[in-house]
């Protein structure tokens, strides 16, 4: 959408001379971005006006303040997206998952307040589709079965797994309650949610994987 804009302010035959955001950090995340934008626009004498920030940009010096405004902007969002990631990465040293759980759980989030401040808490439970997965564990430690009959098998069961992501799932140790993130860089934690296997069955699925995996690689 906010490329369809630039291109109807540029072409446009009813001559488009502003565009006006609330403020110059909702016309772009990205400093560098804004003000490459901002100056092709003001080539064909279109200005962006930030309600909250008025300046004339027609003049050296209003063109500054706004370039520092959209610098400034970029700075304040690096930091909130810092805040972010740090708070991400303290819920899961906790033992709390941060995004969507995985196929086969249920997801709630409780808000409680104490005072002042709000906290929410997560509370992650196996689902119906869950208990299927479960199934697929098992099949493949116990029984050994390859991923196609598993597939096969949970598809007359009722869930419908594509080749794709039967690997994703038997490789995600979510299932045995470990969380896995790319901000824990390369560490793993303990979750607080509720398992779906017990972490010697994840261990020998995959041992399972591995060994045909290799088998395969040999064979070729």
């Amino acid at each position: 959408e906010f490329n369809r804009m630039l291109k109807f302010a540029r072409r446009s035959q009813e001559k488009v001379s502003l565009i006006m955001v609330y403020s110059v950090d909702r016309f772009s995340r990205s400093g560098a971005n804004a003000i490459y934008i901002a100056d092709e626009l003001r080539k064909e004498n279109i200005k962006i006006f930030a309600v909250t920030q008025p300046s004339d940009t027609f003049t050296a010096t209003g063109k500054m303040q706004q370039n520092m405004q959209f610098i400034f902007s970029e700075y304040d969002n690096d930091l909130r997206r810092e805040k972010c990631k740090a708070g991400m990465k303290e819920m899961l040293l906790n033992g709390y998952w941060c995004t969507k759980a995985p196929l086969g759980y249920n997801q709630i989030t409780r808000r409680k307040r104490e005072n002042t401040t709000l906290s929410e808490k997560q509370i992650i439970t196996v689902n119906e589709t869950g208990n299927l997965i479960r199934k697929a564990f098992y099949w493949k430690a116990k029984d050994r079965l390859s991923n196609t009959e598993i597939i096969h098998k949970l598809k007359s069961l009722g869930l419908v797994i594509s080749k794709q992501k039967m690997p994703e799932i038997l490789a995600n140790p979510f299932y045995c309650g470990i969380l896995s993130h790319s901000l824990l860089e390369g560490e793993v934690s303990e979750g607080t949610h509720e398992k779906l296997i017990s972490e010697g069955i994840f261990l020998k699925v995959n041992d399972i994987v591995q060994e045909r995996s290799s088998y395969s690689q040999k064979k070729e």
